[in-house]
């Protein structure tokens, strides 16, 4: 708040004078979307005519002019139809005020918005491209990335924070990975500057990104925006949560007998074998005897090193762990985290590893009964000599039991509006290409608006962009399971992810095989990036690309019998691991789901029942994260998960 209060401060005293502003975007290395009609604008009071001119060393690229309005506020609109770099943009008044941007682009510009897999840092993925990180040099892509903000005030006219930033090894690290990986496929593409600008932040909803006027007959909503718009409910909801917080971390450790003894000392102390018992991980809790634990948990697990190792720096992998922990080799720290979704990635310094028995012992902290060593991740001790497995059997102590849950933060950022408002609406002047949106993941308790409320933010983001049917991509959720109940809302958001596409220039991607069923983020944001720009190729560019998988076209009843024919096949339909397709469900008059054996016909699938029910609906891939005989086209890219009614 005190922010906003300095920013709008700031900018009345420009205009009270004769100061020329412009929005924070435009500074040194920003890149403009080439077009005929690309928006420049700012403030200036006092003046009667504000001219912008793009150079190209001595020659002028572009030129406009224009007359501030009774509120200061101008905008021009630059014809620019070639791409380059190094250009100079001169804001000059008549007044004599003048702003010169050096190292300006001209080439293509996305928006990327959405939740944490939208923000998720390469630094969370380095491991699984460290080629493509080191070779990341390329002044040509500049990544403009806002931080959180949040305000329930109305619209920001300008905005906090951001920069742009080269991809560079000094930079790349903490770049958002599939919006590094996007510019990059469309850097190759189109042999022009890209700029992206990342507008993203783990764990929104869809309505954070959605403007007040979008939940009109929504009293709940409006009533929720009324509430953290009002003096001073922020900062008390604030404190009282993180009161609640603390009380509860501080009876966690307070009464944790393991803190209290040093059990992470271990064998220094003498304790091995006592009251230690034995666990297989990794694995979840509450599938070992420990259900609905919450409390503070302390694992054990000896490893033997050979003497060549001794005092050698390593690295300690556990994958995640549910919630938080602090680990410890040979009763020294080498890492802790403050929550589940990070991997447990830690170096353990020169000095620690000793011939012989080692120990690692871990202090995990369950919040709330579903505490686990996530399974199938790699887990081990290595360096560039030797790996060695963790996996298989530890032992544990129970350091403290607690009877009450973690208390849930209340995340204010995730609040209806509230991004919308701080950090998306005060870049909507700025021209773009398209948009890409990564999100869905925070609202599968409540599938069923998702569709309307995508549809919505679709519309009115072109609406306050005033730029006609911008491209708008969609990544569909990919395969995901760990989390979630049998009967989860995540099938129903793929859907509804589908469906935008009954908008104009509007493409969803299909990431079913690209997800890991144990893990929220997964890591190959690569190819989703990939697949992302095969459709703004085909979308925004124009061009003759397969960018999408099978689409499902008509479903009709032949006999006892239902026959599917698909478009987009390209040379044939197929599955993904050669398999007869599978995934295909069926429901008669009840509405009841039931499997259905499917075999490939040309394009088309032929489904049919053993015991020869009626097939009134047809649905396929409709699972957290379906695998099996995945149906996909001569270019590897899958049908999108569908449901549909059988014809007559």
């Amino acid at each position: 708040m005190d922010k906003e209060r300095e920013l709008r401060g700031s900018r009345d005293a420009a205009l009270d004078g004769d100061g020329l502003r412009l929005p924070r975007i435009f500074a040194e290395g920003m890149v403009l979307q080439r077009s005929r009609r690309t928006r420049i604008w700012g403030w200036s009071h006092k003046v009667k005519s504000v001219e912008v001119t793009l150079y190209d060393g001595s020659r002028i690229s572009a030129r406009a002019e224009a007359k501030p309005d009774e509120s200061g506020y101008w905008e021009v609109l630059l014809e620019l139809r070639e791409a380059g770099s190094g250009y100079l943009l001169e804001i000059r008044t008549d007044s004599g005020d003048v702003r010169k941007i050096e190292n300006v682009a001209v080439g293509e510009v996305w928006l990327c918005s959405g939740q944490s897999n939208m923000e998720l840092p390469i630094r969370r993925i380095q491991d699984r491209f460290p080629e493509e990180v080191r070779n990341c040099a390329d002044e040509q892509l500049r990544i403009f990335k806002i931080a959180e903000h949040y305000t329930f005030e109305g619209p920001l006219e300008d905005l906090l924070s951001g920069e742009w930033k080269e991809s560079a090894e000094e930079n790349v690290l903490d770049f958002s990975g599939l919006t590094w990986f996007y510019g990059r496929f469309l850097r190759e593409a189109e042999n022009v500057p890209v700029g992206l600008i990342n507008v993203s932040l783990g764990g929104t909803p869809i309505e954070a990104w959605m403007g007040k006027e979008l939940f009109e007959g929504e009293a709940d909503l409006q009533e929720t925006i009324r509430l953290y718009a009002s003096e001073g409910f922020i900062e008390q909801k604030q404190r009282q949560d993180e009161e609640a917080g603390r009380a509860w971390m501080r009876r966690s450790r307070e009464t944790d007998r393991g803190l209290l003894e040093k059990w992470y000392l271990g064998e220094a102390r003498g304790e091995e074998g006592r009251e230690w018992r034995k666990i297989t991980l990794p694995g979840s809790l509450s599938e070992r005897g420990l259900q609905d634990f919450k409390g503070v948990i302390w694992l054990k697990r000896r490893f033997h090193l050979p003497e060549e190792i001794a005092g050698k720096a390593a690295r300690l992998w556990l994958g995640t762990l549910t919630d938080s922990d602090e680990t410890y080799i040979n009763g020294t720290m080498v890492g802790w985290t403050g929550y589940q979704y990070p991997p447990r990635k830690y170096e353990v310094p020169e000095g620690i590893l000793r011939s012989g028995e080692n120990e690692v012992i871990i202090r995990l902290t369950c919040n709330d009964g579903r505490g686990r060593m996530t399974p199938d991740k790699l887990c081990g001790l290595f360096n560039e000599r030797l790996w060695v497995e963790l996996g298989g059997e530890w032992e544990y102590r129970i350091g403290t039991v607690l009877e009450e849950t973690a208390p849930s933060a209340d995340f204010v950022s995730w609040k209806p509006t509230g991004l919308y408002n701080g950090m998306l609406a005060p870049c909507r002047r700025y021209t773009v290409k398209g948009f890409v949106w990564y999100q869905g993941e925070s609202n599968d308790k409540t599938p069923e608006t998702y569709e309307k409320r995508l549809k919505a933010l679709i519309w009115d983001w072109r609406r306050q962009w005033g730029q006609g049917e911008t491209p708008f991509l969609v990544a569909q959720l990919p395969g995901f399971a760990i989390d979630l109940p049998v009967d989860s809302g995540w099938p129903a958001l793929r859907e509804a992810q589908r469906r935008a596409m009954e908008l104009p220039n509007t493409a969803t991607t299909v990431n079913l095989d690209l997800g890991e069923w144990n893990d929220l983020h997964p890591l190959n944001k690569k190819d989703v990036a990939y697949r992302l720009s095969l459709a703004a190729r085909a979308l925004a560019y124009g061009e003759d690309v397969v960018w999408q998988g099978p689409v499902a076209e008509v479903c009709r009843a032949e006999g006892e019998k239902v026959r599917i024919t698909f478009s987009e096949t390209g040379t044939e339909l197929l599955t993904a691991d050669g398999r007869p397709p599978e995934e295909f469900e069926a429901a008669g008059e009840d509405g009841i789901y039931f499997p259905v054996e499917a075999a490939i016909e040309g394009n088309s699938i032929l489904l049919a029942d053993r015991f020869s029910r009626k097939m009134k609906k047809i649905r396929y891939a409709w699972r957290n994260c379906p695998e099996k005989g995945l149906l996909c086209n001569g270019a590897g890219l899958l049908a999108s998960p569908f449901e549909t009614e059988v014809e007559a």
